[in-house]
């Protein structure tokens, strides 16, 4: 999971994993209180590499920092992420 580019934003970031093998991911995004904002991939993706857009207006988030944690298998990485509206 990379650093979601640009950060922060203001209307629109990309982030991009890569899956070494075809794999069952879920890609959220939480707040700083650890709900759940937004839920970007909940599926089985092909191995490569693979970009999100994340669009603030379209998922209804204002300014604040995020959390955006990728899911697979016994594997987990969070990174930070910083709207600016």
């Amino acid at each position: 999971l990379t650093g979601n580019t640009p950060n922060p934003f203001v209307e629109t970031s990309k982030l991009s994993f890569h899956a070494p093998r075809t794999t069952f991911v879920r890609l959220a995004i939480t707040d700083v209180f650890g709900q759940e904002v937004a839920l970007l991939a909940n599926n089985i993706v092909s191995a490569g590499t693979h970009e999100v857009e994340v669009n603030a207006s379209e998922l209804m988030i204002s300014s604040g920092v995020y959390y955006y944690t990728l899911t697979s298998n016994n594997y987990s990485i969070t990174r930070k992420m910083i709207v600016v509206r």
